[in-house]
């Protein structure tokens, strides 16, 4: 399941938009008018003072690290050697409506 497709069913549970309006707001713009505190933040806008999430959902988060582990050479010496430990996992996240932001001032 996509994060998309996560945040539309948490939408739709939550009574936040209706099956018409998101199919209308895909259809046009490619994407809900619902976005995390940062993904607001990207697009310009910033979440108005005392304003509480619309919506808390779990959805997919990207972890790209590396972990150094011993590992022997194929001569038989002693050494270390990074590998990848990338993965998926879920995370709680805070989503906002276009009614709780307003344009960054410059």
């Amino acid at each position: 399941m996509t994060n998309t497709t996560i945040i539309v069913n948490s939408a739709l549970d939550a009574g936040i938009f209706t099956e018409e309006q998101i199919k209308q707001y895909l259809e046009s713009i490619g994407e809900l008018p619902l976005h995390t505190f940062n993904g607001w933040k990207e697009r310009g806008f910033v979440v108005r003072k005392g304003q509480k999430a619309a919506l808390k959902c779990d959805i997919w988060k990207y972890s790209k690290k590396t972990e150094t582990v011993p590992a022997k050479t194929p001569e038989g010496k002693e050494t270390e050697q990074e590998i990848d430990i990338n993965h998926y996992y879920k995370k709680l996240s805070h989503f906002f409506t276009v009614a709780q932001v307003e344009p960054v001032q410059a």
